[in-house]
């Protein structure tokens, strides 16, 4: 990930740490469920970047609007693998674990060029609103990522835990 190596340089000393990581806490990585791990992994970076660049200005705001779609086209990438290597995308246990997502049957079950967790994973008619249309891609809030990375799904107020075993770096920590 090169762009994290930029953004550092370009930040220069005021960059957050690398946190202490546990890439095992959706389980063991093999080489039968590698895709389907990093499929997750992208496709919670990506909605963390699409949730928070309205929140952005300036500087942060061209940078972060940059990395947006690098992040798709590595989530993309993956989907492609996934579809031609017929990886499934997880099992809906183990999405509901790791996102708390309600939806997690349906982006399990859905096929590649559908709504929902196919290829061109969009919104979908069922969380459809006047800022969310159908065909807009998924965001996720500050409080959601940090539920998922921690596998705290649905808590609120958590501050470490899944990946992250020691809690995040930098000035938002908690769900």
């Amino acid at each position: 990930m090169s762009h994290v190596a930029d953004l550092q340089s370009l930040i220069g000393s005021g960059h957050v740490t690398r946190p202490a990581l546990n890439l095992a806490a959706a389980g063991a990585v093999t080489g039968a469920n590698v895709i389907t791990i990093a499929r997750q992994f992208e496709d919670v970076g990506t909605t963390a970047y699409a949730g928070a660049v309205p929140q952005l200005t300036g500087e942060n705001l061209s940078y972060a609007s940059r990395i947006l779609p690098v992040e798709g086209f590595q989530a993309g990438a993956l989907r492609l693998i996934s579809i031609q290597q017929g990886v499934p995308f997880a099992a809906a246990d183990s999405l509901d674990v790791l996102t708390g997502d309600p939806r997690a049957q349906v982006l399990a079950s859905d096929g590649p060029t559908i709504q929902r967790g196919g290829f061109f994973a969009t919104v979908g008619t069922e969380t459809e609103s006047a800022t969310n249309p159908p065909a807009f891609a998924f965001t996720r809030t500050t409080s959601q990522i940090l539920q998922i990375v921690y596998g705290a799904a649905g808590q609120i107020g958590v501050s470490s835990g899944g990946f992250f075993p020691k809690g995040m770096n930098g000035n938002i920590t908690t769900s």
